[in-house]
């Protein structure tokens, strides 16, 4: 994973420090979703949001992942689970989108939403939660 790419995703220090060697593959079950609005005071309008708390097959390892300013031409067909995470920084790919993630499911089409920012929250590790680890 090139880490390069998603230096501007908040939380992802974290991310790196309990998962460094992890592909965004290897989260494929899909524990919650959330789409919901929220107002932004910088640009005073609406946008739209999506949470997806989403863990390994063994449902050991939890992240939540939030994203924030999704567009609407997204996608989800909830199945609960989906063949790999994927995220890519459209910024690094020269492609002229004016948001900058892609968030898709590597092989299918279950879950397919284009955002300006993304936020990952570490929920837990090897099935310890992240709270008990850090004490």
């Amino acid at each position: 994973m090139n880490k390069e790419m998603y230096k501007d995703i908040i939380g992802i220090t974290d991310f790196f420090h309990f998962f460094p060697n992890v592909y965004w593959c290897y989260f494929h079950e899909i524990l919650e979703f959330r789409w919901y609005r929220e107002f932004d005071y910088e640009e005073w309008c609406d946008r739209f949001c999506v949470d997806l708390k989403m863990s390994d097959i063994e449902k050991k390892d939890i992240i939540l992942l939030t994203l924030k300013g999704v567009s609407c031409d997204g996608s989800c067909e909830l199945l609960g689970w989906i063949s790999g995470l994927d995220i890519i920084n459209l910024k690094y790919t020269g492609t002229g989108y004016e948001l900058q993630y892609e968030v898709l499911d590597f092989e299918d089409s279950h879950i397919h939403f284009y955002c300006d920012e993304i936020v990952i929250k570490v929920i837990s590790v090897n099935g310890k939660e992240i709270e008990k680890l850090q004490k």
